[in-house]
């Protein structure tokens, strides 16, 4: 398994932006809301930072403003969603709110419904927009902590192997894994939607099955251009549609993608097709019945643990006793 990287590949340069670059002097900050999603009914569920591009929005603000600031002779660099700076530090510096338990940053008015990002100055800048919280709202509240499904949660304190969120950035999958993982594709917000301050601004939305797995790959690539996706390979995003599936009532559309997906998909997205059909009783008519017929290829059988030669046809009860 992998270690987290992202921030903590350069903890030095990431703690002490203004280090590498001797004229800066002081930082702009700013939070933009990001709503929170909940999956709607039988969809896959994205993250509200991911739903739209939030992030875009941040950049895109801050590099008007250091257009402005380079035309009266300051210098400037935009930093947002990369590995040069902590977020979360800068956002506490510039008190434009305080950390609540689920390690978001809680903005008033949003609580962790936000995304941040800053723009390094050549300059001390004193700019004060809205309110300045006072106090911990977070004093007497759990609600975050209850809610993670995966237990990554204390009190202040994150354990990313265990989020969600990380979990689906990974080539290897631990069979425990596959059973906390709910119906997201990409990201998780029920810390941030369990959370008094940021359950009003909450979008019911999502993606349907079918719609990830038929789409092509251009299709695809653009929708998802701003996921963190292992080598920005998409057979992982097709595998966590599926793995994401069996916690939805799919509908004849959804159960036809992924057949289809069994039979013609990438050798990790075949895998884990092969894997809920024959050990979880399969999606309907999607069963292993229909499988019988279908050969694997060597890369089949590396990614999964079925014999050689034909699937075999076995009741549904027998293939999990025997492939368990």
């Amino acid at each position: 398994m992998r270690e987290p990287r992202f921030t903590f590949r350069r903890p030095q340069p990431a703690a002490d932006p203004w280090a590498p670059l001797s004229w800066a002097r002081g930082a702009i900050v700013v939070a933009v809301a990001a709503a929170p999603s909940v999956p709607a009914a039988n969809h896959l569920g994205v993250a509200g930072y991911a739903a739209g591009d939030a992030y875009a929005q941040v950049r895109d603000a801050l590099e008007r403003v250091r257009r402005l600031l380079v035309d009266v002779g300051g210098r400037g660099v935009v930093v947002a969603d990369s590995n040069l700076a902590f977020d979360r530090a800068l956002a506490r510096r510039a008190r434009l709110g305080w950390v609540g338990r689920h390690t978001l940053v809680m903005v008033p008015g949003y609580g962790g419904a936000v995304v941040l990002g800053s723009l390094i100055v050549d300059r001390v800048v004193e700019v004060r927009l809205g309110r300045t919280p006072t106090g911990d709202p977070c004093r007497n509240c759990r609600r975050c902590v209850d809610a993670c499904p995966t237990g990554a949660l204390g009190d202040g304190v994150l354990e990313p192997l265990r989020c969600r969120s990380w979990r689906q950035q990974e080539r290897h999958l631990e069979p425990s894994w596959r059973e906390t993982w709910g119906p997201w594709l990409y990201g998780c917000d029920e810390c941030v939607t369990a959370c008094p301050l940021s359950a009003r601004q909450k979008k019911v939305g999502g993606e349907r099955v079918a719609s990830i797995l038929s789409a092509s790959d251009a299709a695809l690539a653009e929708r998802v251009r701003s996921w963190y996706i292992p080598d920005r390979t998409l057979a992982w995003v097709r595998r966590n549609a599926i793995v994401a599936a069996r916690s939805l009532a799919t509908s004849p559309d959804d159960e036809q993608a992924i057949w289809r997906q069994l039979v013609a998909g990438a050798a990790p997205v075949r895998a884990e097709a092969v894997r809920w059909v024959l050990r979880r009783g399969g999606w309907g008519g999607v069963d292993a019945s229909r499988a019988r017929h279908q050969r694997l290829s060597p890369e089949d059988r590396r990614y999964s643990a079925l014999p050689r030669g034909d699937l075999p046809s076995a009741r549904p009860d027998e293939l999990r006793r025997r492939h368990a």
